[in-house]
């Protein structure tokens, strides 16, 4: 066991600075993205900067939708070549296959943007009917409110309420 030092941090502290939870960190110790932790007397885990680091660079691509194994992948290839060189090629191919689908998610989470942008107007501009009921023709409503046409998002949600208005009454 490694004695932690006065200046590492606990379990809670790092999640918060994070912004995950504790059990994902262990969960990542477990794992064997990160590596084990220094300890108190009492056994506590206590982290230091390097660890911070290494666990933020987890939780940065946690939060772009890489996946814990992919990571763990990641990982694994730098260690795999027989020399740096070919681990250096390794990751950097596996890294351009991760740049490529981060890049589609956020082509993907632009437009989607877009359309909720859209759909916030479309919604800001409804009179609410002067006091009618939500039905059907509120789609077609906001359907002549939009421009140019409804967002897919915006019409499914209120398909979706129309359902279950019908199926409430």
């Amino acid at each position: 066991m490694t004695r932690a030092r006065t200046d590492a941090m606990s379990i809670g502290h790092l999640a918060d600075r994070l912004g995950v939870t504790p059990r994902a960190l262990r969960f990542w110790e477990e794992r064997g993205l990160l590596p084990r932790p220094l300890r108190t007397p009492g056994n506590a885990r206590r982290y230091d900067r390097s660890f911070l680091r290494a666990a933020q660079g987890i939780a940065s691509l946690r939060a772009a939708g890489v996946g814990l194994d992919e990571i763990l992948r990641l990982q694994r290839t730098l260690g795999a070549g027989s020399t740096a060189r070919l681990g250096m090629r390794g990751i950097g191919q596996s890294l351009e296959q991760v740049t490529r689908r981060l890049e589609e998610h956020i082509r993907h989470s632009q437009a989607l943007l877009h359309e909720l942008h859209t759909a916030r107007r479309c919604v800001a501009a409804c009179t609410g009917c002067d006091g009618k009921a939500f039905d059907h023709g509120c789609i077609t409503c906001m359907a002549d409110l939009a421009t140019p046409e409804l967002p897919d998002s915006l019409s499914s949600l209120l398909r979706g309420a129309t359902r279950t208005e019908l199926e409430s009454h």
